[in-house]
């Protein structure tokens, strides 16, 4: 048997062509980031969706800060209405509270050194927009108070901003949120 001596000139080399990891990681950051541009220039949301989106949240910072508070010290001459925290509606905005006789407003907790109050330019102001519904403020067990005391049925607020309105439903003892 003979064997011929290979020479590099006359080996052929196959070289497959495939896409490395790094390229396809590359390609699929890029497509993401150009997706979620593409997606945020279309959302549909009207001004009134994000004003109920915002107010929920004030809705349940308010009864996380009535929970963290502390103030309950187990004594039975404890007044739970001044120990708490509220949200008061005005005609195109609200404002957030402790202690109903003093109304000493909260600080914005989005990173502004502004309040929580109900005057133009804030966050919590919307102009042509209509808010009915009574004052709520949360307890330190984060239980719903409404009209100086305990709720015991679902309190509701609406909001109507041009032709559209939605009414914010809290539920009695937890507080809990729903929207129609």
């Amino acid at each position: 048997m003979f064997y011929r001596k290979r020479t590099f000139s006359s080996v052929r080399m196959d070289v497959k062509r495939a896409f490395t990891l790094l390229e396809l990681v590359v390609v699929v950051v890029l497509v993401a980031i150009l997706s979620s541009v593409a997606v945020s220039k279309i959302h549909t949301g009207s001004k009134l969706d994000e004003y109920v989106y915002n107010l929920l949240n004030d809705i349940r910072y308010t009864q996380i800060l009535a929970l963290s508070y502390d103030a309950y010290d187990g004594s039975t001459s404890f007044d739970q209405i001044k120990n708490s925290y509220y949200l008061n509606f005005g005609t195109n905005c609200y404002s957030i509270f402790f202690n109903k006789s003093t109304q000493e407003i909260i600080n914005d907790y989005m990173g502004s050194n502004s309040k929580l109050e109900c005057k133009q330019g804030s966050r919590t102001y919307l102009d042509g927009l209509a808010i009915t519904g009574n004052p709520i403020g949360f307890d330190y067990l984060g239980r719903p108070i409404i009209s100086g005391g305990i709720a015991n049925t679902p309190s509701e607020i609406t909001l109507k901003y041009n032709s559209e309105e939605k009414i914010i439903t809290i539920q009695p003892y937890t507080g809990y949120l729903s929207v129609k």
